[in-house]
């Protein structure tokens, strides 16, 4: 333990260490602080047995208000019939895509029988998913002040939970395939164990660009380009000009380099969530092959279709089942195009 860390005062304690009694004492109070977090205002009763989960009853939503409403699919997982969060046109992206990667981790269930579910209910699992993993987690932490910042963590990531209805604030650095500007948001995977990924990064070999881009996010780039581009040095017009060729070029928002990387850095079995196209996606890395959730509506009734492969960046990959066999499927009745993936998630 560092040694600014060994010195600690909350609330009256202090000491060298954290006792084990101390520690045990303030792991209770915060747990019992996170099971009295309110995450929403919507009830709805989970049912009864083991795919049900060990988690409270749920409540029901309120029937005086409009609420958002997705269909489940069962597709085959690891031998088992698992349901899947399917999407309408413009569904809540983030709040289906880290549904799913807790619905095939089996870190949530749902009721066998059901057909549908509210996108407050989702929010609800996903909240109780954060609260239930805490202490397990607090479990590795010694240190008082650790213990407090993990607390406002949690609080932090809850409050976050209502904005994935409609997408959440994710701004893009391109130096690397988990590089994101930190913001309030990052804290809801972090705190899952769900690594956020994309693949739009700067191939190092275009030089240029990255002396034109380089660390810096989405948002400071298209600023730069903007206040740029009508400068009286040579120098800053031409890098704003480099910048923005770059975003023209990319406008699928991946790479090549970006897919290599991506493939590189996800571990074989890996669940995580994609960014892309202003959109938010579970993917798997099966057998050193990379794999998309297919979560379009579309596909509701073919239960065969499973994954997509993410082999290129054209996103013409093909479709396989739960085995991970090629299967050709029927056309899709609502295709997941680039103008509904902005909607979703603006």
């Amino acid at each position: 333990m560092d040694k600014e860390e060994k010195v600690v005062t909350v609330n009256g304690i202090g000491g060298d260490e954290t006792s084990e009694a101390m520690h045990e004492e303030a792991v209770n109070e915060l747990v019992e602080k996170m099971s009295r977090l309110d995450i929403t205002d919507d009830e709805e009763m989970r049912g009864i047995g083991e795919d049900t989960g060990n988690l409270s009853p749920r409540r029901s939503p309120k029937k005086e208000e409009p609420t958002c409403v997705y269909h489940l699919k069962r597709v085959l997982w690891h031998g088992k019939k698992i349901p899947i969060v399917t999407q309408n046109e413009n569904g809540p992206c983030p709040l289906i895509a880290i549904s799913n990667v807790l619905l095939l981790r089996g870190k949530i269930f749902l009721p066998q029988l059901i057909e549908m579910i509210t996108a407050e209910q989702l929010v609800e699992y996903i909240g109780d998913a954060i609260i239930s993993s805490v202490p397990k987690k607090l479990l590795v932490v010694s240190c008082i002040s650790r213990l407090l910042n993990y607390e406002q963590n949690v609080q932090d990531a809850i409050a976050v939970l209502p904005k994935l209805h409609t997408g959440l604030d994710v701004n893009v650095q391109f130096t690397g395939v988990t590089s994101f500007e930190y913001t309030s948001e990052c804290n809801v995977f972090d705190l899952l164990n769900i690594t956020l990924y994309h693949g739009w990064v700067i191939d190092p070999q275009c030089p240029e660009v990255v002396s034109a881009i380089g660390s810096l996010g989405y948002n400071q780039i298209v600023e730069k380009i903007i206040n740029n581009k009508g400068s009286n040095e040579d120098e800053l017009v031409t890098e704003a000009l480099i910048a923005e060729q770059f975003l023209e070029k990319t406008a699928s928002q991946m790479t090549y380099h970006g897919l290599c990387e991506l493939h590189a850095a996800m571990k074989n079995e890996e669940l995580a969530v994609l960014f892309r196209n202003n959109h938010f996606s579970t993917i798997l890395k099966h057998r050193d092959e990379l794999f998309q959730l297919v979560t379009d509506q579309g596909f509701l009734h073919e239960t065969k279709v499973v994954w997509e492969t993410l082999s290129n960046i054209e996103g013409d990959g093909m479709f396989v089942d739960g085995h991970f066999i090629t299967v050709p499927p029927k056309e899709s009745t609502f295709p997941m195009d680039s103008d509904n993936n902005e909607k979703c998630c603006s």
